[in-house]
């Protein structure tokens, strides 16, 4: 794992770099940068896989880095303010720790990144499960996703949602298991049976089969209860509900 540390702070920088290397001493530390100049010119050269990215730095925001450049890295940001929270998910932003970072912050973090990175494309399997049976299958049967290093397939019926979290989608198995999806979710929506699942919302797709009760939210949004062991539960947006109930009423 190349990880990239963008910190305009000196101690908060060495702090971080520590950190690193104590809780993974595999991984390399390519570099420290302090402003987006720095940044911008370093990801032009280099590819890390990892990003840890103070927001605030001494010549602007660190998302001004990203709007500039084209990286596939996984961005963890750091700060003193929750105020960016939700911009931050704008730019492969996988966790978001506030500052003071701790030790437990930035292990969470990195066990993100194990989940979320997979060293075997999944898109590319994807392409190739969906041709299995497909003479004689219109809908898709079955699904790769991702488990830490390893990829598990799925069947379709025993998937009772696949939500948008963090950026990336997560499918989530009626067992209460779950796993990460290399795959847009609109791209998915047009190859599943319509007559099994259903678009909730723009971040969620339900398994029909797996609701097991209703629950009214404000202005007209349900609360729908899935047959995990955790009793899961997603949300339809007010657009949804008539037709959400018109399906699950027949």
């Amino acid at each position: 794992m190349k990880i990239l540390v963008i910190e305009d702070e000196t101690m908060p920088a060495n702090f971080l770099v520590r950190k690193l290397r104590q809780i993974r001493p595999d991984a390399e530390i390519q570099g420290v940068t302090r402003n987006i100049r720095e940044s911008v010119g370093f990801l032009l050269t280099n590819s890390p896989d990892l990003i840890f990215a103070d927001i605030r730095l001494e010549d602007g925001l660190s998302f001004g880095i990203f709007s500039r450049v084209k990286t596939d890295a996984a961005v963890v940001f750091t700060t003193s303010y929750n105020e960016y929270a939700i911009k931050a998910f704008e730019y492969n932003c996988i966790d978001y720790l506030l500052k003071p970072v701790t030790d437990e912050g930035i292990s969470r973090a990195l066990e993100k990144f194990d989940r979320f990175h997979t060293p075997l494309s999944i898109s590319v399997l994807q392409a190739a499960v969906a041709q299995m049976g497909s003479g004689t299958q219109s809908w898709r049967r079955r699904l790769l996703i991702g488990r830490g290093a390893s990829i598990a397939v799925v069947p379709t019926e025993n998937i009772a949602c696949i939500c948008i979290e963090f950026g990336y989608a997560t499918v989530y198995l009626k067992d209460g298991s779950s796993g990460l999806l290399d795959m847009r979710l609109d791209e998915l929506a047009a190859q599943l049976d319509p007559e099994r699942f259903m678009k909730i919302s723009r971040q969620c797709i339900v398994s029909l089969d797996s609701v097991t009760g209703i629950l009214p939210l404000p202005e007209n949004r349900l609360s729908l209860v899935l047959c995990t062991p955790d009793r899961k539960e997603v949300t339809v947006t007010r657009s949804h509900t008539a037709q959400l109930k018109s399906r699950l009423d027949r």
